[in-house]
């Protein structure tokens, strides 16, 4: 009879909602919420370390050149932290279903981005950044630039003016010194022009991280309320 066909068809519709029900909250529970945690501890350790560099530059006593030993800490913490940043790539496999996509795209370019400076010195190769690991090789091009006194690559990072040379490149940075309170008869005014900047790079690569972070959770929470419902 007609009514049986009903309840039947009604049966297979009722089991597919719940079948897919459950397939959704299983993809919640059992990869996008561990994605997400994994990501959180990568952005902790994140912010911990360059808070670190920061304390270490507003408070260092030795001369702030290319053997400075924060690029050692830099360094260092980049290759002790390459597991989490591999593993979180790793589960970027599930970029082929789509409900999941936008967020492996946003953890995928916080991570591995090509907005980072290769060579500070000899050029920005494809603008200000140019190499596939992020933020604390962007600091790492930053300070060099910086502590090798390549004012205009620091003052002009995107090459967006013409380039100062001379009197106009002295200029500007008297204007910095005058800006952050440096005088100018200071026997350490180039070594505090040098921390300035040096701080003011880690607090702008703070700044996008946390602007590159604030995408993904704020994904993760669309996502997390589509799955849940």
């Amino acid at each position: 009879m007609l009514v049986d066909l009903i309840d039947k068809l009604v049966d297979r519709l009722i089991q597919l909602v719940q079948h897919r029900q459950e397939a959704r909250h299983k993809l919640l529970q059992e990869h996008v919420v561990p994605i997400f945690q994994a990501f959180e501890a990568v952005h902790a350790q994140y912010l911990s370390s360059f808070a670190k560099y920061r304390k270490t530059l507003k408070t260092t006593t030795d001369p702030l050149t290319e053997s400075h030993p924060v690029f050692d800490e830099i360094s260092t913490d980049n290759l002790f932290s390459e597991h989490d940043r591999t593993r979180i790539i790793h589960l970027g496999s599930l970029d082929t279903d789509p409900e999941v996509r936008a967020l492996v795209k946003f953890i995928y370019d916080y991570l591995v981005d090509v907005r980072v400076a290769s060579d500070p010195i000899g050029g920005y190769q494809g603008g200000r950044f140019a190499n596939p690991q992020h933020w604390r090789r962007t600091l790492l091009a930053e300070l060099k630039a910086i502590f090798s006194e390549s004012w205009q690559v620091v003052l002009d990072p995107n090459s967006a003016q013409p380039p100062l040379y001379d009197s106009a490149l002295q200029d500007a940075l008297a204007e910095v010194r005058k800006n952050a309170g440096i005088r100018e008869d200071d026997p350490d005014r180039q070594e505090k022009l040098k921390a300035v900047f040096a701080v003011r790079a880690v607090d702008e690569v703070v700044q996008e991280m946390q602007n590159e972070y604030a995408k993904v959770s704020m994904e993760y929470g669309r996502l997390r309320q589509a799955l849940s419902g």
